[in-house]
């Protein structure tokens, strides 16, 4: 009995209160649309300054298709905290106004905001233009909202088994905002934007001279770069880069020149070396312990780990 008390309060400590959160968010998002304004007012400044006008060279060559799946997400965070600020301010209006109710209103409303102003952004880069990475404050954004929004969806769901919650339609936002949100943290785990292609199914991914298409190397090196590797999300999530290869094999039997090469980062060369820079000789002796071992081969593929989980984690919500 005592041990199911403390438990009970344990998960009631961890599990604010649902007034806190739009308190945090409003925070959390007043200081977006502050440092979104600094870094504007900054770059106008710089661009200001520069005769030749100001040009971010990060965004070169973006690819398209990836850049607007980004874009469409944040987007639809916008159109969702709208749609909800609407219904709440109708709520309001119906039942009289409470400030537990105009808390929520103005979280709604600094939600929509935020993301509306980050579409702005996203939209006023140059979609000629490749970027190696997405901006350092929207990736910090992204992944922060992501962790955000689960959070929220296990306090919400603990209210809605004691019975306090108001409304289901907020888990459904709430499962449609960790649904974006993985998207966008996925986003920003990424190295870098996939290059400017003329059509996805029309790149070439097979080997050799005698192929009708080539590969692409690396400026300044003889190294092969797959359209595997520049492949987006939605690439390897529906196998459309393997487009060209299944063409081709309607047309011929494949042989062993057309089957396409393993990218650089996946060979066992690169890997072993990645494993052994990782591996620490802190204690003065060339000697490999269970532990240093174990931390060699999480961090040689953290990133796949990460992934993983998330994907299982999908996978499990979707099941209930």
């Amino acid at each position: 009995m005592k041990q199911s008390y403390a438990m009970e309060s344990s998960i009631n400590f961890l599990l604010l209160e649902s007034i806190y959160f739009p308190m945090f968010s409003i925070f959390f998002n007043l200081l977006l649309l502050l440092f979104m304004f600094v870094s504007w007012v900054y770059k106008k400044r710089v661009a200001c300054e520069n005769s030749d006008g100001f040009t971010d060279e990060r965004f070169k060559n973006m690819s398209l298709t990836y850049n607007y799946l980004v874009v469409i997400c944040c987007e639809t965070l916008f159109a969702l905290n709208s749609v909800l600020l609407l219904r709440s301010c109708f709520h309001l209006h119906t039942n009289g106004w409470d400030l537990r109710e105009l808390v929520i209103l103005l979280d709604l409303l600094f939600a929509a905001l935020s993301w509306g102003a980050i579409s702005f952004h996203l939209r006023g880069l140059s979609t000629d233009s490749q970027g190696q990475k997405f901006p350092f404050l929207l990736r910090v954004w992204w992944v922060f909202y992501f962790m955000f929004s689960c959070y929220r969806l296990l306090v919400d769901i603990a209210l809605y088994k004691k019975q306090k919650l108001e409304s289901v339609h907020l888990l459904m936002s709430d499962v449609v905002a960790i649904s974006v949100g993985l998207f966008l943290c996925y986003s920003s785990l990424q190295k870098q934007g996939e290059r400017e292609r003329t059509s996805l199914l029309e790149e070439p991914l097979l080997n050799g001279a005698e192929s009708s298409v080539q590969l692409d190397k690396v400026e300044g090196d003889d190294e092969v770069v797959t359209p595997f590797s520049n492949a987006g999300i939605l690439s390897h999530i529906s196998f459309s880069w393997m487009g060209p290869l299944i063409a081709l094999g309607n047309e011929k039997i494949l042989d062993s020149e057309d089957v396409p090469q393993v990218d650089s980062s996946d060979r066992a060369e690169k890997l072993f070396w990645i494993f052994r820079s990782k591996l620490d000789w802190d204690d003065g002796e060339r000697r490999i312990t269970t532990f240093k071992l174990i931390k060699a081969l999480f961090f040689s593929v953290w990133r796949d780990i990460v992934l993983s989980t998330l994907f299982a984690f999908v996978y499990t919500l979707s099941c209930y």
